[in-house]
C-alpha cells in the first residue's frame, strides 16, 4: 500500500505535538503505537526516537538494530543504561511498535509485529509521567530527543501512522493494535495517519484532542513509502455552508463560526473539519445550511441522520365537552391515561367559558393563566397527579354553571428516547 509518510533526517528535523498532557493532567497509563522504518546508518550512538519527553522513549541500537526502552521513570533517558531486548529491528523494514506504561502497577509493555519483547517493573522515582520541555506540559517528540532544547540522539526515520491513548492496553490489544480506531474514541489522545502531504502542521484526528495537532521541525519531510500494512481509517470531516460562509463548530465558544467564503478548499477541511456534526444551530442564520464532508475514502453508502427534539407545545381542544343533562349534577373528578418513559413534561389547564379564560389548580384556588404563555403553563400548569387529585367541591369551585368544560395542555420532551402520549382524559360526573 502505497502511503505519506514523515520522514526526519537525523540531524535536523524531527516532529513535535506539543502539550498533550499537561502537568495536572498525567494519566495513570498510556499506550502509544506506531508503525516505522529505521532508516539510521550511523552506528556510533543509541538512538531513541520516538518518545514521551525524555520519557519512555522507543528507541533504536544502532550497532544492533535492536529496540529499546528506559526503564527509569524518574529520569528516563538520564539514568541507568536501558536494557536491549532480544527482537531485531533491521533497517528499511517497516515494523508496529506498541508500548503500554502503566504507573498502577509500575510495568512497562513492549510489543514488536505482534510479538512481545519486553514485560518488565519501572524502577525508582515518582509515579507521574515527568519532565517536559517546559514545566507545564508533556511533548511526543518523534525523530529525536530533546535536552535543554538541543537535539539528544536525532535519528532518521520514516513513520507511517501513530496513536496515543491515555490507558494501558490489554496484550491481546495490543497484538491487534487497533488498527483502524475510532477517532471519537475518548482514551484516544493522538491519531495521526500523515496524510497531509506538504506543508509542516500535522493533524491530530483525535476528536477530544484535535487542537493538540504536530509541527514538522528542521529538514523534517513528507514523503511516500510502500508500507505493508493498512492502518488507514476511513476519515471523515464536516463543515457547514451558511448561506455564502463556511463555518466550523467553536466549542470554546458554543456556536458556530465563520472560517472563510463559499466554496469549500480542501484547506479548510484540514484546519477546521470536524469528525461529528454539532446539532446546535447557534451561529447560523440561514434556514437551510448545507453539510459539506470530506473523506479519504469512498462515501458510498454514507448517510447523515439527524434527530431532532420537537420544542414544547401548547395543545387546545377545539370544542367544549358539554354536560348539559339535567341529571348531571358536578364533576366528581378527572382520570388521564398517558404513556410517558423518559423525562416528558405533560402540563393542563382548563376553559369553562369555550376558551375565552383559562385556569389552573394551584392546590387551594383556581388562578387565571395566559393559554398563549407556554412557559406559564409549563411552570403553573396542572401535573397529572394534581389534575387526578382534584376533589368534587374543587371542581364545583370552578364554576360550571355553563356545564361546559375543554382542556388544553402543554407537551414536552427533553431526549430523543423519550415518549410522551396522552391517550385519554376522563371526566367523571355525580349524577341525581
Amino acid at each position: 500500500m502505497t502511503a505519506y509518510c514523515i520522514e526526519t533526517d537525523g540531524v535536523t528535523g524531527y516532529v513535535k505535538f506539543a502539550g498533550l498532557f499537561s502537568s495536572s493532567n498525567i494519566p495513570n497509563s498510556f499506550t502509544l503505537m506506531a508503525t516505522i522504518k529505521v532508516l539510521e546508518t550511523n552506528t556510533s550512538n543509541n538512538y531513541r526516537p520516538i518518545g514521551v519527553s525524555n520519557s519512555f522513549n522507543i528507541g533504536i541500537n544502532a550497532n544492533q538494530y535492536r529496540t529499546f526502552i528506559p526503564t527509569d521513570k524518574n529520569d528516563a533517558g538520564y539514568g541507568s543504561t536501558p536494557p536491549t531486548l532480544s527482537g531485531t529491528v533491521s533497517r528499511n523494514v517497516w515494523v508496529k511498535l506498541c508500548l503500554i506504561v502503566d504507573f498502577t502497577t509500575d510495568t512497562c509493555k513492549l510489543f514488536i509485529n505482534n510479538s512481545k519483547l519486553y514485560d518488565n517493573s519501572l524502577v525508582s522515582g515518582s509515579s507521574n509521567l515527568v519532565r517536559g520541555i517546559g514545566a507545564d506540559y508533556v511533548d511526543l517528540l518523534i525523530g529525536t530527543l530533546l535536552s535543554n532544547g538541543q537535539l539528544d540522539r536525532p535519528m532518521k526515520i520514516r513513520i507511517c501512522d501513530l496513536k496515543l491513548f491515555n490507558r494501558a492496553f490489554t496484550d491481546a490489544e495490543a497484538q491487534s493494535y487497533i488498527e483502524k480506531c475510532d477517532v471519537l474514541n475518548t482514551n484516544l489522545v493522538l491519531y495521526s495517519i500523515f496524510n497531509e502531504k506538504a506543508g509542516t502542521k500535522v493533524i491530530n484526528y483525535a476528536e477530544n484532542f484535535s487542537s493538540y495537532s504536530g509541527e514538522l521541525i528542521g529538514n523534517a519531510k513528507f514523503v511516500q513509502d510502500d508500507v505493508p500494512f493498512d492502518n488507514t481509517p476511513t476519515l471523515i470531516k464536516y463543515l457547514i455552508i451558511d448561506g455564502t460562509e463556511v463555518k466550523h463548530w467553536n466549542a470554546s465558544n458554543s456556536q458556530y463560526e465563520k472560517i472563510g467564503e463559499y466554496p469549500v478548499t480542501n484547506k479548510m477541511f484540514q484546519d477546521y473539519g470536524q469528525s461529528v456534526i454539532h446539532k446546535e444551530r447557534t451561529g447560523l442564520t440561514s434556514l437551510k445550511p448545507t453539510i459539506a464532508r470530506w473523506s479519504n475514502g469512498n462515501l458510498s453508502g454514507c448517510s447523515i441522520t439527524q434527530v431532532a427534539i420537537p420544542k414544547g407545545q401548547v395543545i387546545k381542544m377545539i370544542s367544549d365537552a358539554t354536560f348539559s343533562e339535567s341529571n348531571i349534577v358536578d364533576i366528581i373528578n378527572a382520570t388521564v391515561t398517558t404513556t410517558n418513559t423518559g423525562a416528558g413534561i405533560l402540563k393542563f389547564i382548563v376553559s369553562t367559558d369555550g376558551g375565552v379564560e383559562w385556569k389552573t389548580w394551584n392546590g387551594s384556588v383556581w388562578n387565571i393563566i395566559n393559554a398563549n404563555n407556554s412557559e406559564d403553563i409549563k411552570t403553573n400548569g396542572m401535573s397529572v397527579a394534581i389534575l387526578q387529585g382534584i376533589t368534587e367541591a374543587q371542581w364545583t369551585s370552578l364554576n360550571l354553571s355553563n356545564k361546559k368544560i375543554r382542556f388544553a395542555w402543554y407537551m414536552e420532551i427533553a431526549a430523543s428516547t423519550d415518549i410522551l402520549k396522552l391517550k385519554q382524559i376522563r371526566v367523571n360526573y355525580n349524577t341525581k
